[in-house]
């Protein structure tokens, strides 16, 4: 008998070329892997590439197996387990439609629309797209299946309509405006002079002023990093992502967010040189998830992250927006082990990197099924000392995420009981 021809398959192409045999399949690895048509047994053997462990749902009776070779009893055994947790394409009514009539806690604009309902009655059709594979999703239409609501006043949106869309993002970045630093005002004209000068190239003059302001201390220790980073001559133009971010994101993120008894920051490096189980030990809501940010913050006490940093090289910036899908995702399942221990209404933090490019963004749940991803705000770290300029806004930015997270590092402090 000759053998069977092999095909390399993505994972969204098997989903549709074997969408009659599955339920809902879960996007979250983008995963390759080979699959091998087997007349004689009437099965598909799954071979993986990379990182493959899914247990798919059957529908009914199936003529699907998984190659015994290629995952090991524990993978299974892992993947059991994680079966009781809530499938990312499956509302947590354990259906893939939601019921509308089951809503409790809806989102109301101040206009009056219901804004749930528009957005689960969505979600619900895409599901039924996703399921037969009629359409190719968008990216905030992904997130939607998940029951993330993007919330980015920059692009359009897909989900709702324009005017609804419109006043959601509207009425979220109204609501964190309470969080903006009102001593930041009185800096910004010490920090807008010492780029000034950096731009000048007067670096002497600009370390005299700074010395001589009357900026709080961690704002100059990050100007100081920056004087010392950009000199003349230096530029981050085609370096990797880690140089990327230790010298133009890691001096605001050590400054604004230092080690306390609150809660502990961790590096890539550090995340690595520790062991897996380590870091789930820390925060069981992360056995999902293989790779971890790039800097993390984790609370001491709750044991929960609650921001994590992921950033990619100029060259890999067209997979910016399955990243930004991964690092939602992972936020959901993080704020679901949060609310797991009774805190409903907290907020965590992401934020993406791709070159010189950055995006911070806001999670939070307050109506059922919904989970309400801002995106805070977008800048740019200098390429070098000519446009130093950049980091005159990111001061207020970062201040007002601190604000955001301080506030759920308080009220996670508050937890008086072993995590079940």
């Amino acid at each position: 008998m000759a053998e069977p021809e092999e095909q390399s398959l993505s994972y969204r192409q098997f989903l549709i070329r074997n969408s009659s045999k599955f339920s809902l399949l879960d996007f979250y690895e983008n995963s390759n892997f080979t699959s091998r048509a087997d007349g004689e047994k009437g099965t598909t053997v799954l071979k993986r590439k990379r990182g493959f462990s899914q247990v798919f749902q059957s529908k009914g009776k199936t003529d699907i197996a998984l190659s015994p070779f290629d995952i090991d009893e524990e993978e299974l055994d892992e993947d059991r387990a994680q079966t009781k947790r809530k499938d990312y394409l499956v509302s947590t009514n354990g259906d893939n439609a939601i019921n509308l009539e089951s809503l409790n806690h809806k989102w109301i604009l101040k206009s009056g629309h219901d804004l749930s309902t528009s957005f689960l009655k969505r979600r619900n059709e895409l599901v039924g797209n996703c399921a037969d594979c009629s359409i190719l999703l968008k990216p905030d239409e992904e997130l939607a299946i998940n029951g993330i609501f993007l919330l980015d006043g920059d692009v359009d949106s897909n989900i709702v309509l324009f005017n609804c869309y419109e006043e959601a993002c509207n009425e979220i970045k109204e609501r964190y405006l309470k969080y903006k630093d009102k001593d930041a005002e009185s800096h910004s004209q010490d920090i807008f002079r010492f780029t000034q000068l950096i731009a000048q190239e007067d670096f002497a003059e600009a370390e005299n002023q700074l010395n001589a302001s009357n900026l709080p201390n961690h704002i100059k220790a990050i100007l100081y990093t920056f004087k010392q980073t950009y000199c003349k001559g230096y530029t981050i133009e085609n370096h990797n992502e880690s140089t990327t971010v230790k010298d133009g994101i890691l001096p605001f993120l050590e400054n604004y967010f230092c080690n306390s008894k609150r809660y502990t920051t961790f590096g890539a490096d550090k995340e690595i040189t520790e062991s897996r189980e380590r870091f789930t030990d820390i925060d069981p809501s992360l056995t999902d998830n293989a790779c971890k940010g790039d800097f993390s913050i984790v609370t001491n006490l709750a044991k929960h992250l609650i921001f994590s940093l992921e950033a990619k090289s100029e060259r890999n910036r067209g997979g910016s927006k399955a990243d930004l899908i991964k690092m939602a995702r992972y936020m959901k399942d993080t704020l679901d082990a949060i609310q797991n221990d009774g805190f409903n209404d907290v907020a965590i933090a992401g934020m993406l990197t791709s070159g010189v490019s950055c995006s911070s963004y806001i999670m939070e749940r307050k109506s059922d099924y919904i989970y309400r991803l801002y995106k805070q705000s977008k800048f740019y770290i200098p390429m070098d000392y000519n446009d130093m300029y950049r980091i005159n806004g990111i001061f207020p930015l970062m201040s007002q995420l601190k604000n955001v997270l301080q506030e759920t590092i308080a009220e996670l402090g508050t937890l008086q009981h072993e995590r079940s």
